[in-house]
């Protein structure tokens, strides 16, 4: 009468297809961990420079959210300094090489620069063919000014020294002269240049070696 008497099925043990999904999932978590607290800016960009992903410090940095910024180019981002990253972008892409330790400016959402140091890398999908580049950069945008500012004081040093009348040498801890300032030659008639690299007690009188001598150990002390 078509009344079913008896049913047929078949069980399938799918335990290693889960364990290797739920480590699968686990990986991903790890790396979207990683990806997410590392320090540096990264980008991922496709071929035709759009971002795949970005990082919360891509996303700090450029200060909206992350939908906003996926799918945006190069130029989209960062058009005053475009055309250099996207030329160092196609010399990866072209050649399939990093290219490390790229010193540049890059201008912040304010309108104010900023000092990244970059590094890129050739990004490949599952078959080992080049699909965009990985950008990681640091910013040192306060190293920077730390250096400016110490280059400034060194100027600024070296500018009233060299316009001090009085005699002013810089010796090394075995009193090898490393500067002399131009006033020694009105003072003795010496080239400033001339000295640089000898020894300063040879130009002391011989009965006054001894004290000098002297007193530079103890300021080198």
């Amino acid at each position: 009468e078509g009344n079913p008497i008896r049913m047929i099925g078949t069980i399938q043990d799918i335990t290693e297809r889960k364990r290797m999904e739920e480590e699968l999932r686990r990986q991903r978590e790890d790396f979207q961990t990683i990806f997410d607290t590392a320090p540096d800016i990264i980008f991922y960009l496709d071929k035709e420079h759009r971002v795949i992903q970005a990082n919360r410090a891509a996303v700090a940095v450029l200060n909206r959210p992350l939908e906003a910024i996926l799918g945006k180019t190069t130029f989209d981002l960062f058009p005053r300094q475009a055309a250099n990253f996207v030329a160092d972008d196609n010399e990866v892409i072209s050649s399939g090489q990093p290219k490390l330790d790229i010193v540049e400016e890059y201008s912040l959402p304010s309108g104010a620069l900023a000092w990244a140091k970059t590094h890129k890398l050739p990004y490949r999908d599952k078959d080992g063919n080049i699909a965009g580049v990985i950008v990681f950069a640091q910013d040192i945008t306060a190293q920077k000014q730390s250096d400016e500012k110490l280059r400034e004081q060194e100027r600024h040093f070296r500018t009233l020294i060299e316009h001090s009348t009085d005699l002013i040498s810089i010796l090394r801890e075995d009193g090898v002269i490393t500067y002399q300032s131009p006033s020694v030659n009105r003072l003795l008639g010496y080239r400033s240049e001339d000295l640089v690299g000898q020894d300063a007690l040879a130009l002391i009188h011989p009965e006054d070696r001894q004290r000098v001598a002297a007193g530079i150990q103890r300021t080198t002390q």
